[in-house]
């Protein structure tokens, strides 16, 4: 799910670059922009889980960006 909080940005399926696999999620933005995508992931309880993400960056302009990151976020459904 792409969510923007501000700015002009692109998403896309990328089938010329991935790090592993065949394709990846392309983000871009030629005037910078403050966006994500995100996505459900049911898990068990009491359960270890490893999630690996890979980011690759280009022609940031360190004087106007912040780059690029992931975050995780654990979020209770109501009633469980």
């Amino acid at each position: 799910r792409p969510s923007n909080w501000g700015g002009t940005a692109e998403w896309a399926v990328d089938e010329q670059v991935a790090h592993t696999g065949k394709r990846s999620l392309r983000i871009s933005s030629n005037s910078g922009a403050d966006v994500s995508w995100s996505f459900e992931l049911a898990v068990e309880p009491h359960t270890r889980y490893a999630l690996r993400a890979w980011i690759k960056t280009e022609k940031l302009d360190g004087s106007r960006s912040l780059g690029a990151f992931a975050n995780l976020h654990q979020l209770q459904m109501e009633g469980k």
